[in-house]
């Protein structure tokens, strides 16, 4: 080809691409499922990249504490020692708890229990909501192990029968046929709003749909639990709904320690037990609902770590409130931590659906303050999350909408607000944390490694005891 071809062919090239960029949407093509996009004019000669969240600040913070890597993933943290000073928390890279209008009375009922550990033999516990960015004990295990060094208590707290991920708390080992039913995410189903409070219950046989039982077969199945980091010494086994009377034995490695029998209404049976180690052993003609497992040590504080894969919290009003009451009065919970709002992120697409989702989880939280008055509540709002577009990852458009959405909420219940996505260094910050050495998050721009995961217990836990140092001061 003639040089002068060349010419003609590459300018009538440039000019073709020219009128394709002046003339496609800048929102690009939606073909189907998917969306074509052609850089726009102002792409091409004025090129805009987008501003990531500076972090160094926090990555220094992390590499302050021994936090865990992907390589070390069950990296010990440190013994707490005392209280931290009473100091401005801008000087810790951490972000304050929010009240309305200041009042940070909200949150006192809690701090009196919690001052009053040091001289009594009682229990208390905080109930960790979640969805899947706190699955396998996540920031709820940091959480535990700082509040269980500085205010006693030992233990995971409860956890399920069976689980779907790996847990930094308690390993299992199961028998027989056992199937997991939630009335969140993609749910087994069952008839009945019984499902206690993780929303979610085990059983060894499937739900049957009549009252009779009509299998002569006697099932056995059971369970073992070990601690792999809070040895526990008292075990509560929350379970009921069963056609037919169900034996249930406790056993150690020394032995037998109890033998009861369950039912159709819900029942609490607990022993005590040596080794941080319990077995369960079921035999029956139905299996019962077993809502729960506690396994603590007494006197102290739990931190029990309930997540929720799929969920954007508005659960709570969907369960049988005086199954839900029994279980909160019997575990003697005392405070609320809800984390929610990543999932509806992918959906929400204008600030009414935002609205309504805020009012929605108002109702949530006022259905926990009625099922438990006594009870403290604090969200923790959606960290950031990033979506592709185009070859930028970025944080989604309503994630801010959604987040005023849940705060009003809050506030309006009564609770204390912890703003995560501003924690983490506002908007465009996941990229971030995702390019942090060793990563703080994973390459999904959705969920915490757990060197982030931990990050976020500890900003969290200091932002909370340093509002109890303040009301401690206050309160002589």
């Amino acid at each position: 080809m003639k040089p002068r071809a060349v010419v003609v062919f590459v300018f009538i090239t440039i000019m073709v691409l020219g009128i394709i960029a002046a003339i496609f949407p800048a929102e690009g093509l939606k073909i189907g499922s998917s969306t074509i996009h052609f850089p726009t004019l102002k792409e091409i000669f004025t090129p805009e990249g987008v501003d990531y969240a500076d972090i160094s600040a926090l990555e220094e913070v992390a590499d302050t504490l021994h936090l865990a890597t992907e390589d070390s993933p069950e990296a010990d943290v440190p013994p707490a020692g005392g209280l931290m000073p009473l100091t401005n928390l801008e000087e810790l890279n951490t972000r304050h708890l929010e009240f309305h209008e200041g009042k940070r009375n909200v949150l006192y009922p809690f701090f009196r229990m919690l001052d009053s550990l040091g001289t009594s033999r009682k229990q208390i516990r905080i109930l960790h909501y979640g969805d899947s960015q706190i699955e396998g004990d996540r920031i709820t295990h940091y959480l535990r192990r700082k509040f269980q060094s500085q205010f006693g208590g030992s233990g995971p707290g409860i956890v399920p029968v069976v689980e779907l991920y790996n847990s930094q708390a308690v390993k299992r080992t199961l028998t027989g046929n056992w199937q997991r039913y939630t009335l969140f995410g993609n749910p087994a189903s069952a008839k009945n709003a019984r499902y206690g409070a993780m929303a979610s219950f085990s059983r060894f046989r499937p739900v049957l749909r009549d009252s009779v039982v009509t299998d002569s077969i006697l099932h056995k199945a059971s369970v073992t639990f070990s601690a792999t980091a809070y040895p526990f010494s008292q075990v509560k086994l929350f379970a009921g709904n069963a056609k037919a009377p169900v034996s249930v034995e406790f056993s150690n490695k020394n032995g037998n320690i109890r033998t009861d029998s369950l039912h159709s209404a819900l029942r609490v049976i607990g022993c005590s037990t040596s080794g941080s180690e319990i077995t369960i052993q079921f035999s029956g003609h139905d299996s019962p609902d077993i809502y729960a497992v506690d396994l603590s040590g007494g006197s102290g504080i739990m931190v029990d770590n309930i997540p929720m894969r799929g969920s954007s919290g508005t659960v709570f009003t969907r369960l049988n409130t005086a199954q839900l009451q029994q279980m909160y009065t019997a575990l003697n919970v005392e405070l609320f931590i809800l984390q929610f709002g990543g999932n509806v992120m992918p959906y929400i697409k204008t600030e009414q659906e935002c609205v309504a989702y805020g009012n929605w989880f108002y109702s949530q939280i006022m259905l926990l303050k009625k099922v438990r008055p006594t009870a403290c509540v604090i969200v923790i709002g959606p960290s950031d999350m990033s979506y592709k577009d185009k070859e930028y990852y970025v944080t989604y458009p309503m994630l801010e909408k959604v987040r005023d959405a849940l705060k009003e909420a809050t506030f309006k219940a009564g609770g204390a607000y912890w703003d995560m996505y501003e924690a983490m260094g506002g908007k465009n910050s996941m990229p971030s944390w995702v390019a942090a050495s060793p990563p703080l998050a994973a390459p999904d721009y959705t969920h915490f490694s757990p060197r982030g995961s931990r990050l976020i217990g500890e900003m969290f836990y200091n932002a909370l005891i340093w509002e109890y140092q303040l009301w401690k001061k206050s309160a002589k």
